[in-house]
């Protein structure tokens, strides 16, 4: 629920407590009114926790086995979790545009993860053969300037990719995958961190007003999820 619900619940109370006892009172009294309902200690405290629950994202851990080279579906990846490759799949499959983010420490198998996801969607897709895949990469991302950027998007964008690989997390290229993403791309995006929690404090909360707008819209439409995994010893 946003702030907009509540807004709405603040004018039904309102005109309620001015029907049954007379009393007029303000729309900001009404408004903490309806904050003290919900258990906060004030409205403010109440926008504060909607806000931050507007840019959170479904997010999953995955713990992963080493297993040789042949059997790293994305089936097997996802062992563990599999409620987690529902939802990947899911959103993947949207039209309108996705972001699925993998994340983990160095060496943990993200590059391994992003590509059997591609392979899986590839395999889901049989009807359709010809799957195009772009990969953006930055060598330099700190070099990057607001026109550039916009032009790397724009030429990203042209090949009209069927999935769009974005590597090397960063403040420019996480706005290039987010821009991808809400023009219609099914976007993978490759980030370094220690959890999910550091993922959306670090690269899709932290940014500025116009990602942080991205993101929210992302979450809205059920098209954004977290994925941070590690990797254990191989058996066998």
């Amino acid at each position: 629920m946003n702030v907009s619900h509540y807004k709405q619940l603040a004018k039904q109370r309102r005109k309620a407590i001015q029907a049954v006892t007379g009393l007029a009172i303000s729309h900001s009294q009404s408004l903490e009114i309806v904050a003290r309902e919900e258990n906060y200690p004030s409205w403010d405290a109440l926008c504060g926790v909607v806000a931050r629950r507007a840019v959170t994202p479904i997010s999953y851990s995955l713990t992963v086995k080493r297993e040789p080279k042949a059997t790293r579906t994305a089936g097997a990846i996802f062992t563990s979790n599999p409620a987690a490759l529902s939802d990947i799949r899911s959103i993947m499959d949207k039209e309108e545009g996705s972001l699925v983010v993998i994340s983990s420490v160095t060496s943990q198998g993200k590059s391994t993860t992003t590509n059997a996801l591609i392979n899986d969607f590839v395999d889901r897709r049989a009807g359709h053969p010809n799957v195009t895949v772009a990969e953006h990469t930055s060598p330099k991302p700190q070099s990057l300037v607001a026109r550039e950027f916009d032009s790397k998007t724009r030429d990203l964008l042209r090949c009209d990719p069927d999935v769009v690989i974005v590597g090397q997390a960063n403040e420019e290229a996480v706005l290039l995958a987010l821009r991808a993403a809400h023009a219609g791309q099914r976007v993978l995006l490759k980030a370094h961190a220690s959890s999910a929690v550091d993922v959306i404090a670090r690269y899709l909360v932290k940014g500025d007003s116009a990602s942080n707008g991205l993101v929210s819209r992302l979450i809205n439409r059920g098209s954004l999820v977290v994925v941070h995994q590690h990797l254990t010893s191989f058996e066998g």
